[in-house]
């Protein structure tokens, strides 16, 4: 997209189920009318066409931990690697994203250094960003990850095909911004 248009990309971050406890906890159990299979699979299909993997998952991962280490890496100038590689961690290869050890590999494949951010995660240095980042979102009517601002158009809330932004983005490049949320089907 950063190709095709003029775009400046800030990653906030949002935690969805803060009340998830340290260790995770089953979809099954938060969700029981879900179908993991189903719901995973359709994401699957989505991403398939830009070469986005998802594997279906039984657990929903307290992400706290892995949303500072973000705030970390974006404060080194590696939000985008961190955030490719915990992604990956997560969707593709169904880990614990709320397990330190798979954070610091995550971490170390974007070239942190794991030393520095074990001890920011240990004393919490990123904490408060993440809770006040997600209490103002949910002042601002925010219940969904992702979420997309483009000002000027309004949100495009949830995995949406690609289309959807290329259309967002060529209404607003082309002076015909909407200021309705978008919430396509």
């Amino acid at each position: 997209m950063k190709k095709n248009f003029s775009i400046e990309d800030d990653w906030i971050p949002f935690e969805i189920h803060p009340e998830t406890p340290r260790h995770g906890v089953l979809l099954a159990d938060t969700f029981p009318d879900l179908d993991p299979c189903e719901f995973f699979g359709d994401l699957d299909a989505k991403g398939r066409d830009m070469n986005i993997r998802f594997a279906p998952q039984t657990l929903l991962s307290n992400s706290r931990a892995a949303l500072e280490a973000g705030e970390f890496a974006k404060a080194r100038g590696h939000h985008h690697e961190f955030h490719a590689e915990i992604f990956r961690a997560y969707f593709t290869d169904g880990r614990d994203i709320g397990d330190q050890a798979v954070i610091l590999e995550a971490a170390g494949k974007a070239q942190l250094d794991t030393s520095e951010l074990h001890r920011a995660l240990t004393q919490g240095r990123y904490t408060n960003a993440v809770i006040q980042a997600t209490a103002n979102a949910r002042q601002q009517g925010i219940r969904v990850a992702p979420t997309f601002f483009i000002p000027g158009h309004g949100n495009i809330v949830g995995a949406q095909p690609l289309s959807t932004f290329v259309q967002a983005l060529q209404a607003v490049e082309q002076g015909r911004p909407s200021v309705q949320p978008l919430f396509p089907g």
